[in-house]
C-alpha cells in the first residue's frame, strides 16, 4: 500500500478553517516559550526543570539523593530532628524536603565540608510542619 501525504494524519484529524489564526510556539531559550502569531508574542513563565537543576523531585528525598545534592552544592541548610532519625533540608532554590537518616558517622563532616548550615530542632514538633 503506497503512502500518501494524508496517510500520516489521524483518522479524526480536522483541518482548521481557512483564514483562522494559527498559534505558533517557538522555543526561545532553554526554559521559556514564546507564544503568538507573527512577531507579537507573549512570554510564558519559566518552567521548573528539576532534572536540569540537579535536585530530586518531591518533598521526601532518598539519602543517596540528599548526599549527591550536598556534594553538588545544592543544599543550603539542614535541621536535624531532635532524635537524629531525620532531617529537613532547604535547597539553594528554596525548596524544602525531608530525609530519613541512616546511621552515618561521616554525615556532619560531609555537610561541613560542603558549607551546609547545620542546626538541630529543639522542640517536639515534627519536621516539615
Amino acid at each position: 500500500m503506497a503512502a500518501t501525504p494524508d496517510a500520516a494524519r489521524a483518522a479524526d484529524f480536522v483541518a482548521p478553517p481557512e483564514g483562522s489564526t494559527t498559534v505558533v510556539a517557538e522555543q526561545s531559550g532553554p526554559q521559556s516559550l514564546t507564544f503568538g502569531s507573527g512577531t507579537a508574542g507573549q512570554q510564558a513563565p519559566a518552567l521548573r526543570d528539576d532534572a536540569a537543576s540537579g535536585l530530586p523531585e518531591g518533598n521526601q528525598w532518598r539519602y543517596s539523593e540528599f548526599i549527591n545534592a550536598v556534594q553538588g552544592g545544592k543544599v543550603e541548610r539542614v535541621r536535624f530532628s531532635k532524635d537524629g532519625s531525620m532531617l529537613q533540608l532547604t535547597a539553594i532554590d528554596g525548596r524544602r524536603a525531608t530525609v530519613v537518616l541512616p546511621n552515618d558517622p561521616d554525615l556532619v563532616d560531609i555537610l561541613a565540608r560542603n558549607g551546609v548550615d547545620i542546626s538541630v530542632s529543639e522542640g517536639e514538633q515534627q519536621l516539615g510542619q
